[in-house]
């Protein structure tokens, strides 16, 4: 699976998706934005740059805009729902979505540690710990909570 199928909106779009899946592994049915946003930052699910935290004419970090832009894509597309503002919920139709990629980016990519290196490389923002939760996942793997992260109420 070369590269040329994730440009950067795509990458984003795979971030959101993964984030949203782990929120929804640990318990987080219908996670705030907030919550997603996190998951992002603090599993290191996505590689920054300087300018990510430049602040938009929105008041938001640049990165944090682009990802709640990318959620407006997924759920246009249909893999999150949009029933109430900042809830970022993976609809069914994302759930099985992001397994039946991360089967086939396990199978293409990952299993090759030269080829996950050069997918490295060659993406702006896929990181080591994205492709290893996306390994978790292609194996239904339980997606455990992190000692900082609270039980959802």
């Amino acid at each position: 699976m070369p590269a040329a199928y994730f440009p950067l909106t795509k990458e984003v779009m795979v971030i959101v998706l993964v984030a949203a899946f782990i929120c929804r592994g640990i318990g987080f049915q219908k996670p705030p934005k907030q919550q997603v946003l996190n998951m992002v930052s603090g599993r290191k699910l996505m590689r920054f740059y300087d300018d990510d935290q430049s602040i938009r004419t929105n008041g938001e970090l640049k990165w944090k805009n682009d990802l709640a832009y990318a959620r407006e894509d997924l759920t246009r597309a249909g893999y999150m729902k949009y029933a109430e503002r900042d809830v970022w919920e993976l609809s069914d139709l994302g759930v099985t979505k992001i397994q039946e990629w991360a089967k086939k980016f396990v199978a293409a990519i990952i299993a090759d540690a030269e080829e996950r290196s050069r997918l490295l490389n060659r993406t702006k923002r896929f990181t080591p710990q994205l492709f290893d939760y996306l390994d978790r996942i292609s194996k239904g793997e339980a997606l455990a909570r992190m000692p900082h992260e609270k039980e959802p109420s």
